[in-house]
C-alpha cells in the first residue's frame, strides 16, 4: 500500500508538521504524538519496540495502560497520516520512510537555530533526557559544520565571510 501524502517533520527551530503542502493536522502536533514521529523518524531502521517506546513515552503509567495510550497514539496517527505511514508487525513500530522527509537528517543546521526548539514532554523524564542528548548531536554538528565552511572559505582567500562564518 503507497504511503501519502508525503510527511515533513521540521525539527530545527520551532517544531511542526507538513503533510503534502499543508500543515498537518492538529492531533499530529499533540506533545506524545509529534514526540512518538520524530523519536521513530531518528531511530535505526525508522523502528522500535512497542516496549522501548511505552518506557521513553509513557514511564510513569502502569503497562497496560502505558499500551493503551501507544495504541491509541498509533489509530489517531494512522487517521490524520494514512493508514500505511505507521507499520506495526508484533512487536514493532515501524514509520514508513516513503515520503519522509526530517530537516535535521538533511544536513547541518546553517542559521543558529534548536533541535525541537521549546519542546518538551515534561513527564517522560527518559524522553527529555534523548531529546536533550539530540540538541548536544546537532549543536555539535551544526558547529563542525560552520568551522569547516570558514575553512573552506579561508582557503579560498576569502577572509570577510571566512570570518563571518567563524563567529
Amino acid at each position: 500500500m503507497p504511503v501519502s501524502p508525503p510527511l515533513h517533520l521540521i525539527t530545527l527551530g520551532t517544531p511542526a508538521a507538513r503533510l503534502g503542502d499543508r500543515p498537518a493536522p492538529p492531533e499530529v502536533m499533540w506533545r506524545k504524538h509529534f514526540a512518538l514521529l520524530v523519536y521513530l523518524a531518528l531511530s535505526p531502521g525508522l523502528a522500535r519496540s512497542r516496549a522501548h517506546l511505552i518506557g521513553l513515552l509513557w514511564p510513569e503509567r502502569t503497562d497496560a495502560r502505558a499500551r493503551h495510550s501507544l495504541n491509541e497514539a498509533l489509530h489517531r496517527l494512522r487517521a490524520c497520516l494514512g493508514p500505511a505511514r505507521l507499520v506495526t508487525e508484533g512487536e514493532t513500530v515501524a514509520l514508513a520512510a516513503e515520503g519522509l522527509v526530517v530537516d535535521v537528517l538533511a544536513g547541518p543546521a546553517q542559521a543558529a537555530t534548536e533541535f525541537l526548539e521549546g519542546f518538551s514532554l515534561g513527564d517522560s523524564q527518559p524522553f527529555d533526557e534523548w531529546l536533550e542528548q539530540e540538541r548536544q548531536r546537532v549543536r555539535q554538528r551544526t558547529v563542525a559544520a560552520w568551522v569547516e565552511r570558514a575553512r573552506r572559505l579561508l582557503a579560498e582567500g576569502r577572509t570577510g565571510p571566512a570570518v563571518a562564518a567563524a563567529r
